[in-house]
């Protein structure tokens, strides 16, 4: 992302924490494509790493910090020197180098303000032209250039997540891989799920025509009986955070055995955008019941187990469509897409457009936390365990922590909650209880519980949630 910021700005470093004694003070720097790059010189991440290199092998830890005080006393030079798109891109470089040096001295780096909260801006009549036009089309904050350099510092590699092939016919097999998906992740791929390729586009293209229309014609279908158009900020995933509201737009899809509950744009603005969505909902909820017999399997039980138990007698499924928009509030330090929460119901279907953003963290006690990238992969669906499922496993399988960060730019979504029946009774099994590790938790009903979890997280009305 870094690499593509060669437009214009008008920024203002600003100052680092005293520690580091780097004045970042300077007056107001103005750059653009035309300028001369020399000065990115001054930092020479070739030496660093170079430094690295001829120490790592002896003094790992001592390499670091003193490869470390390399890169303090390069930032300083930058920092007086370099356009700041140079210098932000040459701090992204310094926070790669240093990976390996104690924390402290990371987020010394990191301290840096140049996570500024002030937009960058693209136009300035002294730095462009007709024939040197801003190369950036819209404002971009310098803060979200540099999120995905402190996200790779937060966490490891992408996360590696078996893929399960729903037409295999070693169901076996096949159940094993997912218990152990389950067990270590809480999250799968599936393919061959039964969805055509052409339908999850239509899907995703009838998403970002409806999200385009205009707010007023949206709220017109405002959420009811957990149904329709819910706007940004209407909901905070993770209440302890203090922003307010998730940076998040969304439309509900109700079961088709109660479709006169289901909200539906006129088919004068959207005519193909009803059926479409029907046409998804059928072929996703046979696929979500596919992975439920599996997960019956993997757990020993007879693949038709939760149907007998009655979780699938009228179960409470949903679509859930998704906008996270490009451009976050800057006066919120914490505003996430979607903040950090567990999913609520059985399984999770998550169809994305491939931007990323993305996370897991699979140990919800351990601090600080790890932070995972989830990639997407082309005709693939993303599966989540959810809470309920956990409740009946006795948290043998997982139900994880996710969030979206911010991407800098534009992110669709379709999640399938795939939850049990009103009815249902969600109680540990009792192939995953004994004398030594008893029931987690008491018996619920399944209505009961996802409304306290909508109760807690809803910014709005809660009664516009009620199932």
């Amino acid at each position: 992302m870094l690499q593509r910021m060669n437009g214009y700005t008008n920024v203002h470093p600003m100052q680092l924490p005293s520690r580091t004694a780097i004045p970042l003070n300077a007056p107001p720097l103005l750059s653009c494509r035309c300028f001369s790059r020399t000065t990115a010189s001054a930092f020479n991440t070739s030496s660093i790493q170079q430094h690295s290199r001829t120490n790592a092998s002896d003094e790992p830890q001592k390499a670091s910090d003193l490869t470390f005080q390399q890169a303090i006393q390069s930032l300083q030079v930058g920092a007086k020197t370099m356009n700041p798109l140079t210098y932000l891109s040459s701090l992204s470089r310094t926070m790669e180098c240093c990976k390996n040096a104690s924390e402290s001295s990371f987020f010394t780096i990191l301290d840096h303000r140049c996570l500024m909260e002030q937009r960058v801006k693209f136009w300035d009549s002294s730095c462009c032209s007709k024939s040197c036009p801003p190369s950036l089309r819209q404002p971009i904050r310098s803060k979200t250039l540099l999120a995905h350099s402190i996200n790779q510092r937060k966490m490891s590699q992408a996360l590696q997540l078996p893929i399960i092939d729903l037409s295999s016919d070693d169901r076996l097999s096949t159940a094993n891989l997912i218990r152990q998906a389950c067990v270590d992740h809480g999250f799968f791929y599936i393919v061959n799920h039964g969805l055509e390729e052409e339908l999850l586009k239509k899907v995703l293209e009838q998403s970002k025509m409806f999200f385009s229309l205009p707010v007023e014609e949206k709220m017109k279908l405002a959420v009811k009986n957990h149904r329709g158009y819910t706007g940004m900020y209407q909901e905070k995933l993770d209440p302890s955070l203090s922003a307010k509201g998730d940076s998040k737009e969304s439309f509900y899809i109700g079961p088709q055995t109660e479709n006169h509950l289901n909200q539906w744009p006129s088919e004068e603005d959207l005519p193909s955008w009803r059926s479409t969505m029907e046409a998804y909902h059928k072929k996703v909820l046979s696929a979500g019941t596919k992975v439920i017999s599996l997960i019956a399997l993997a757990l020993n039980l007879d693949e038709d187990f939760f149907e007998k138990l009655g979780a699938l007698n009228d179960p409470l499924a949903f679509i859930r469509l998704l906008h996270y928009p490009e451009d976050m509030d800057s006066t919120e330090e914490e505003t996430y897409g979607a903040s950090a929460h567990s999913d609520y119901g059985m399984i999770t279907l998550l169809l994305t457009d491939g931007v990323p953003g993305l996370q897991v963290c699979r140990e919800k006690s351990k601090q600080p936390q790890l932070w995972e990238d989830v990639p997407s992969i082309s005709g693939a669906l993303i599966v989540n365990i959810g809470d309920m499922m956990e409740r009946w496993t006795n948290c043998l399988f997982r139900s994880t922590l996710h969030r979206v960060v911010p991407a800098g730019e534009e992110r669709y979504s379709v999640a399938f909650f795939l939850d049990a029946d009103k009815d249902c009774i969600v109680e540990c099994l009792e192939s995953c209880c004994s004398e030594s590790c008893p029931p987690r938790f008491p018996p619920i009903r399944s209505s009961d519980y996802l409304q306290e979890r909508f109760r807690v997280t809803a910014t709005a009305s809660i009664e516009d949630y009620l199932l």
